[in-house]
């Protein structure tokens, strides 16, 4: 729970307001630019049969109105583990996707 806490913070920090949702319900009302992000499956890492690292994963999107947003680079600037995913459009906003081991 703590580490979720202190990713909210970062995340926080990075977007500049407190737009970062964890897991929203539908009714909640967005105002963008936007962080959602939920948890996901974490990784273990092994060596001589022996789970050394455990990293929890959370996949993070945010939504912005730029299409130019620096996001990309923010985000790889700011954590040292991320896989960055396609970006894509819907209801003309730009959803800049990621998955965050921390």
């Amino acid at each position: 729970m703590a580490s979720r806490l202190k990713l909210q913070r970062e995340l926080e920090t990075m977007l500049g307001s407190e737009e970062v949702y964890f897991q929203p319900p539908e009714s909640v009302r967005l105002h963008y630019p936007a962080i959602i992000y939920k948890k996901q499956a974490g990784s273990s890492f092994h060596a001589d049969n022996y789970s050394y690292v455990f990293r929890t994963c959370y996949d993070v999107t945010i939504i912005d109105y730029d299409p130019d947003a620096d996001w990309v680079k923010k985000v790889l600037d700011r954590f040292k583990y991320v896989y960055v995913q396609p970006e894509f459009t819907s209801q003309n906003l730009n959803h800049f996707h990621f998955r965050i081991y921390y």
